[in-house]
């Protein structure tokens, strides 16, 4: 997906060039954008989607399938040019002739004339669009495994989450396109949680409630607190998000201090020698199984560019 401000900079044409600016992009605002976005505005992209989702359900003998990021970064995304191209193409045949050679001519030098001329219906016209690939995941999903659970991770203000993250999860319940609703309460405020959990208890129609509870901001009390509020309103069970990542670097963090880590290093080195790697290899490797991100960032350690390329090639694997 590509931001409006992006768009507005004439964002390139060329793939490799047009990627690398959107993830810079996505760096320079890691608190707001959670990485890289696939559109659900174009056909293909919803396809591609749902063959991925099939082939996963089809392989494994899975009870449910999670959608963890079936939602939009926020509502300054997407303006990239193939759905801009879509929504002149839908709302074209809707306003006057007048209108239309206007926001064509004015969409010459600024890309989102169409959006901006139509705020109304650009939310709409996103919103739709991800709800139908929601419709296409989960019917994918239980024509390859009937009786799949579908759950997807939600914002917890359903207002909000329809217009910042363009996720209309209410309207999915309603629909009956998901069995359980996940909304990521990761407040540190009791009072909050107590209000948002019972808010989407209300909101969640006949679909099931799981509390999504951040325990990586809360102290263990106020963590078994919230579990205790979530059961009290009525929910089917909770979820406590603690990030892999914290404990992989807890543990590493006990081997560096200890010295093992260098030692792991330097043990690992003849038999990594054996896959074109090296010792230092490992460390990263090791670290990869929970985020292949800061793997890759640390290759720089390596000198042996070949080594480098090699570990970072591989690192998405582990």
């Amino acid at each position: 997906m590509c931001s409006s401000d992006l768009a507005l900079r004439s964002v390139p044409a060329d793939i490799p060039l047009y990627v690398g600016t959107i993830a810079r992009a996505a760096r320079a605002n890691s608190e707001q954008v959670e990485g890289l976005y696939l559109s659900p505005v174009t056909a293909a992209a919803r396809d591609y989607s749902t063959r991925v989702v099939t082939d996963l359900v089809s392989r494994y003998a899975v009870d449910g399938i999670h959608f963890d990021y079936l939602r939009f970064p926020t509502d300054e995304f997407d303006y990239s040019a193939t759905t801009l191209a879509a929504f002149r193409s839908e709302m074209g045949g809707t306003v006057s002739a007048d209108m239309r050679e206007r926001l064509d001519r004015q969409a010459k030098t600024t890309v989102t004339a169409w959006p901006d001329a139509l705020p109304e219906a650009w939310s709409a016209f996103r919103q739709q669009r991800l709800t139908m690939l929601a419709a296409s995941l989960r019917t994918a999903a239980l024509k390859a495994r009937p009786g799949l659970v579908v759950s997807a991770a939600v914002a917890p203000d359903a207002d909000e989450a329809r217009t910042q993250r363009l996720q209309d999860w209410r309207a999915w319940a309603r629909q009956g396109l998901l069995d359980v609703l996940c909304p990521m309460i990761y407040t540190a405020d009791a009072a909050q949680f107590a209000t948002l959990v019972a808010r989407v208890k209300r909101d969640a129609g006949n679909a099931a409630v799981w509390a999504g509870i951040g325990a990586y901001k809360l102290s263990p009390e106020r963590t078994v607190e919230n579990v205790k509020t979530a059961r009290k309103a009525g929910v089917g069970g909770v979820l406590v998000f603690l990030p892999q990542i914290l404990l992989l670097f807890l543990f590493i963090g006990i081997l560096e201090d200890s010295g093992y880590l260098a030692r792991a290093a330097l043990i690992a080195d003849r038999t990594m020698a054996r896959i074109g790697l090296q010792g230092k290899s490992f460390i990263l490797l090791l670290s990869a199984y929970a985020c292949a991100v800061p793997a890759i960032m640390a290759t720089r350690t390596i000198e042996n560019k070949r080594d480098r390329t090699a570990t970072i090639l591989i690192a998405p694997f582990m």
